[in-house]
């Protein structure tokens, strides 16, 4: 476990630096991989080492940078996400984004 990801999971914090904390694991490219190998179907069978490369264009990055987290497309109000990235297809050279909620 990246030595981040370990640090914001033993912060031992309450109330509502939970969220903050959330975030930044929902932010790691390990959790992300684990995650995205069981709800997005594209990488169902992409092993679980490979998934990183394909997050936010392959960076090194342990963390993701993230997309833009404030959506006001819709007028009159406001999205807010908690974590908003985008990976490539691993069957094409499509984009996709993923909006993660803690």
């Amino acid at each position: 476990m990246s030595q981040v990801l370990y640090d914001a999971l033993d912060t031992g914090i309450k109330g509502k630096l939970y969220d903050a904390v959330y975030k930044k694991v929902l932010s790691n490219k390990q959790v992300l991989s684990y995650i995205m190998k069981v709800y997005v179907p594209k990488f169902k069978d992409v092993p679980i080492k490979d998934i990183p490369k394909y997050i936010e264009d392959g960076n090194d990055n342990d963390n993701i940078e993230g997309l833009n987290i404030e959506d006001n497309n819709v007028f009159g109000s406001k999205i807010q996400y908690d974590v908003l990235f985008k990976v490539k297809d691993p069957n094409n050279d499509s984009v996709i984004h993923i909006n993660v909620e803690a």
